[in-house]
């Protein structure tokens, strides 16, 4: 870079002499002086600021000290702009050096410096015990500064009458942006260019009128937050504190900056995590509300028939044909009550993310029989063509054939139930190509020609308990749980399902489920084959049962069968009777779970440990009303080989003395 002074003629000056010389250029920032860098510079000064020249020219000078005191960078300011000579004498923070400084204007945004350390005559602060005491209550007060300015971030001296303004401490941060000193307006102009927000208010409470006026007292604070953007988005707090008045009008005050941006974003965070959480709560409640009200209708509609019919029995003892009509029509509303109960219990073990799959050798072709012959029955009675289409070549899988009957049954009882009268239910089954090692894709669609969805409801379907506000909704009958059931059954499986409807047109369903080939040495087994005759013998049974009436259905179930019943009301009565029995003379043990004095999980546990001969190798099935999978899970820790779900069925009942009494299966 070409200068238009003769620093070779300088150099010859001042090289060997024992005065430190400097000559510096001025740093800009959009017109602003925010410090200089070193042109030329001799041994000299190298020797006072005990820095080598080529560290001198490496860096700015405020680089180089960022300590040195803000009155010398004024000083070259001040020289520069006047265009005359200016003379500074600076004791130096934290020392007694006394500097003599001349700073005198050589060309347009260059100056010269000359300076000599008169601190040897500087006889006087060393002889002054006055003076010695204000420099050292003027170093603590530095001290104090600093320590402040770590906390405040910045000061700022405002001079109303001087209209000006200045930095006291560290500009770095701002050297770039704001001028370390110049007129006030200047400041507010620069402090207005670096906002994201608010301009209009920060410029009409940072007027210097505006600021006199407020300050009509000493113990007056004024405090305002700026929204900028430095070197990154940035929240500072500032404060304006009066410092001197004359005439009773403030002419000084200074204000400190703090940055308050962590503080900021984590309000900014918690409040968008309590925004989240209120209208979680809402969205909660709401749930809560519909629910309630959709679950007492579904509900009650099957208890009204119940009771219905209990009293219509009851007034119809004679008339045999009667009875039975009520007794069947009780069952069908009892079967749809438990369908609804069973449900409820399944969302509940979708949301606590603990359904699990049974993963057991199956038949593709039975699995789906009995899918088909449930919804065939459900279209006949409601005269609803049904036609199923099956294009499959893998037969025997691995999976949870009753979860996967569920999904299907669930997806096309929907279809059913939203199609009218003399309308169709399509079911296809295809085997797609499969992307995943060892398993087969299977799609399901379910297509029918029925009301269809609106488009916005279509968003909402597999939440729990949503159903959509339309005419049929209050008409069909739905807990609006199937869908999400359907659709965790689905992602257990490693699939999905994808909707496609329109209103008045109907509905398609697809479902995309993988499932394990099976190994050729591997059986599959038809899990419902349970209704075939068992032909036990008579077997000894213990019913573990607190509940009369519970007692009363369960013997009658047993007896049924043909075999011997004995009942204990808890499960002390329960080792008790274990005790005093001959050695293997019950067969199998039926226990409840919630029973006074000792339940069913701390009785079978008993039971294991007793030293009667068959105590670890009885069968023991728990009965419980709570068929949860934590539950299920504890009955079997606590030495229990199955669970019967109430309200127990002969058919469930058939299963359970078949798998544990046969010759076959009899351990």
């Amino acid at each position: 870079m070409i200068r238009p002074i003769n620093v070779d003629a300088y150099k010859r000056i001042h090289e060997k002499s024992q005065l430190a010389f400097c000559i510096t250029e001025a740093i800009k920032n959009q017109d602003r002086i925010v410090d200089f860098s070193f042109i030329y510079a001799n041994a000299a000064l190298s020797s006072l600021c005990n820095t080598s020249l080529e560290k001198l020219y490496s860096k700015p000078f405020y680089q180089l000290f960022p300590g040195f005191d803000i009155k010398l960078l004024n000083t070259f300011i001040q020289s520069l702009e006047s265009e005359q000579t200016v003379e500074l004498q600076l004791l130096l923070n934290n020392s007694e050096t006394l500097l003599h400084i001349i700073i005198y204007p050589i060309y347009k945004n260059i100056c010269a410096a000359i300076i000599q350390d008169y601190s040897e005559y500087n006889y006087k602060i060393k002889e002054n015990q006055f003076l010695q005491n204000i420099l050292k209550e003027a170093r603590q007060a530095n001290h104090i500064f600093t320590k402040i300015e770590k906390l405040f971030g910045r000061f700022i001296l405002f001079d109303f009458e001087e209209d000006s303004y200045q930095f006291l401490g560290d500009v770095t941060p701002y050297k770039n942006q704001i001028s370390p000193c110049g007129k006030y307006n200047k400041f507010v102009e620069q402090v207005l260019s670096m906002l994201i927000d608010g301009k209009e208010h920060v410029n009409e409470i940072l007027q210097k009128e505006a600021l006199i006026e407020y300050f009509d007292d000493e113990n007056k604070v004024f405090s305002f937050t700026l929204h900028l953007l430095r070197d990154e988005e940035k929240y500072e707090r500032c404060s304006i504190i009066p410092l001197k008045f004359k005439n009773k009008k403030c002419c000084q005050a200074i204000l400190t900056q703090q940055d308050i941006t962590n503080i900021i974003k984590e309000r900014e965070k918690n409040e968008i995590m309590l925004s989240e959480a209120v209208k979680a709560a809402k969205l909660a409640n709401e749930a809560k509300s519909k629910f309630l009200s959709n679950i007492s209708h579904d509900l009650r509609t099957p208890l009204n028939t119940i009771i219905g019919m209990t009293t219509i029995a009851q007034m119809n003892l004679d008339n045999k044909l009667k009875v039975k009509d009520c007794l069947n029509k009780i069952n069908i509303a009892g079967n749809h009550l438990l369908q609804i109960i069973n449900q409820i219990l399944n969302i509940s073990e979708i949301e606590k993310g603990k359904t699990k799959l049974n993963n057991i050798p199956f038949s593709m072709t039975e699995c789906l029989k009995e899918v088909v012959a449930i919804v065939s029955a459900n279209c006949k009675t409601k005269n609803i063509s049904f036609k199923a289409k099956e294009n499959f070549s893998t037969d025997k899988v691995v999976g949870d054939c009753l979860k996967l009957k569920r999904l299907l049954l669930n997806l096309l009882d929907n279809a059913v139930k939203y199609t009218n009268k003399n309308g169709c239910v399509t079911f296809k089954v295809l085997e797609k190509t499969s992307d995943i090692d060892k398993f087969s894709c299977f799609e399901f669609i379910i297509k029918d020609d029925g009301i269809g969805m609106e488009q916005d409801f279509v968003k909402h379907i597999f939440e729990p308990f949503a159903r959509e506000n339309n005419d049929f909704s209050y008409i069909i009958d739905g807990e609006g749980l199937g869908m999400p059931i359907a659709l965790s059954i689905a992602q257990l499986m490693k699939g999905g399902i994808d909707v496609e409807t329109q209103i008045g047109e109907g509905t398609k369903m697809t479902a995309t489920i993988y499932l394990q080939r099976q190994n050729e040495n591997e059986a599959f087994v038809n899990i419902e084959d349970v209704d075939n005759e068992i032909n036990l013998p008579t077997k000894k049974i213990l019913l573990v049962e607190d509940n009369a009436l519970n007692i009363e259905v369960a013997k009658t179930l047993f007896e049924s069968l043909g075999h011997s019943v004995k009942s204990c009301k808890n499960g002390q009565e329960a080792i008790n009777e274990m005790l005093n029995q001959n050695e293997s003379y019950y067969d199998i043990i039926f226990m409840d779970i919630r029973m006074p004095l000792m339940d069913g999980y701390q009785a079978s546990d008993a039971i294991r440990k007793l030293s009667v001969k068959n105590a670890k190798i009885i069968p023991i099935i728990a009965m419980t009303a709570d068929a949860f999978t934590e539950n299920v899970d504890l009955a079997k820790k606590s030495g229990m080989d199955d669970i019967l779900t109430k309200p127990i069925s002969l058919t469930e009942i058939k299963r359970i003395l078949k798998k544990y009494l046969s010759k076959q299966l009899y351990r």
